[in-house]
């Protein structure tokens, strides 16, 4: 009841809607088919099934365009979302199937010398995830199955400042917490007792090492007659001497206790001089001290 309910609300323009649109398609191929046979218009040549029967860059060119043309009308075709599941699959295969057909049309004008295309490949679509050259456009992207094989286009990665990487660093960056399972701990004493033994060896080796070639250096032998060994020692003395005459210098020439009180104690005294003696009472000094003998 309800469909014919439909059928009877339903205009009469609308229900030969259809049949006038096959009604017109019919009289226009009777019209096409009538002007080619009396000669009005050339036949409408079929395109080759491959691109390499094409022999002139002309020929390419034309047969080029002409997929192109076509898959602009169906990719129109294929934006009606009212179309059932079977009607957009088939555009969809048909679509695919002349953009395949275009790209050897495409290598076909470049062989004869022809220049690249300059018609923008067809955007309206999208690409399953695992790079097939299949793609679905208009509502087939809407079908069901199709929009799981489909992924989100990848957000641009935005390039971190500074401030922003000092936001993500915690004690883990500075090694702060690697010490509480224990694990850091015994493996660094075991490397410090190898550490330490090694050291200790090399410092026992080179301590041998250097005795030996003082030893080898430092003294040697002479045989002064039968029976007789005389062992000196190759100029260990003579800078020993020096060193010694140069240490009783220093120690001369440094002062002792009396001298240096009574420098402190003559010094003293020329500051109080200085500060409250006039200038003929420092000369009477001075020739008192010259009279006695400078005393």
């Amino acid at each position: 009841q309800g469909d014919e309910s439909l059928c009877a609300c339903a205009s009469p323009a609308a229900a030969m809607a259809r049949p006038e649109e096959q009604k017109h398609n019919m009289m226009n191929r009777w019209l096409q088919q009538k002007a080619e046979r009396l000669g009005l218009r050339a036949a409408r040549q079929q395109r080759p099934f491959l691109a390499d029967e094409a022999k002139t860059l002309a020929d390419a060119e034309k047969w080029r365009a002409d997929v192109t043309k076509e898959i602009g009308r169906k990719v129109q075709e294929i934006q009606n979302e009212g179309l059932d599941e079977g009607t957009l699959r088939d555009l969809n295969d048909a679509i695919n199937k002349l953009v395949r057909t275009r790209w050897h049309w495409e290598r076909r004008v470049k062989e004869l010398g022809g220049a690249k295309s300059t018609v923008a490949q067809t955007g309206d679509s999208e690409q399953p995830a695992d790079g097939r050259t299949y793609r679905y456009y208009g509502a087939a992207k809407n079908l069901p199955g199709v929009r799981e094989l489909m992924v989100a286009q990848a957000k641009k990665e935005v390039r971190r400042n500074r401030k922003d990487l000092y936001k993500i660093i915690d004690g883990d960056y500075y090694g702060f917490r690697d010490e509480e399972d224990g694990v850091l701990l015994a493996v660094e004493a075991a490397a410090e007792k190898e550490a330490i033994a090694e050291a200790c060896a090399a410092w026992d080796a080179a301590k041998a090492a250097g005795e030996g070639a003082a030893a080898a250096a430092g003294c040697f032998e002479v045989d002064d007659g039968p029976g007789a060994r005389v062992e000196a020692s190759a100029g260990n003395h003579e800078e020993q001497a020096a060193a010694d005459a140069a240490l009783v210098d220093v120690e001369a020439a440094l002062p002792d206790a009396a001298q240096i009180e009574a420098m402190v104690v003559q010094q003293r005294k020329r500051a109080l001089m200085a500060a409250y003696a006039s200038e003929d009472l420092a000369a009477q000094e001075s020739d008192a001290k010259r009279l006695m003998g400078g005393k």
